[in-house]
C-alpha cells in the first residue's frame, strides 16, 4: 500500500493516484565526411503528469485553484511524498521537481467518485530523497 501526497509551493494539496515524470532530452548530431556523428544527449527538462488529484477540504481546493492559476507564469516547486507500507516496514521517498510551470489541467466529473484533477507541468530539474 502506498500514499502519494502532493505539495505545491510548500502547501499540501491532497492525494493523487499516480505521478509520471518523463525527462526531455535533446540529442545533438553533426554531419561529417564520415557520416553522422553523435555529440551526446543533454537533459533539457521534465514533464510531470499528476493523475486524479483529490482534495480534502473546500479551503484546500480554493487554495489549490489560486496556486495553479499563479503557476501559469510563476514557477513553483512540487514535492510528491510517497509513503510505502509493507508487512514489516514503512518508508517514505520524496520526489522534488524544480521551477514547475503549469502546462495543462483537466478535470473529470463522475457519478461514481468526487471530481478529480489531472495536471501536467514542465520542470527544469528533479531530485529524490529518502526521509
Amino acid at each position: 500500500m502506498t500514499d502519494k501526497e502532493v505539495y505545491i509551493g510548500g502547501k499540501r494539496l491532497g492525494y493523487c493516484t499516480s505521478v509520471k515524470a518523463s525527462p526531455e532530452t535533446n540529442t545533438e548530431t553533426t554531419t561529417t565526411f564520415d557520416g553522422v556523428v553523435g555529440a551526446g544527449t543533454r537533459n533539457i527538462g521534465y514533464t510531470i503528469d499528476i493523475e486524479s488529484l483529490r482534495y480534502g477540504e473546500l479551503a484546500t481546493y480554493r487554495e489549490m485553484i489560486e496556486t495553479l492559476d499563479s503557476m501559469l507564469d510563476t514557477p513553483k516547486e512540487i514535492v510528491i511524498r510517497e509513503t510505502v507500507r509493507t508487512n514489516k516496514e514503512v518508508w517514505t521517498l520524496e520526489y522534488y521537481y524544480f521551477d514547475c510551470i503549469l502546462d495543462s489541467m483537466e478535470y473529470e466529473i463522475s457519478a461514481d467518485a468526487r471530481t478529480a484533477n489531472s495536471l501536467s507541468f514542465k520542470a527544469t530539474g528533479t531530485e529524490r530523497k529518502f526521509v
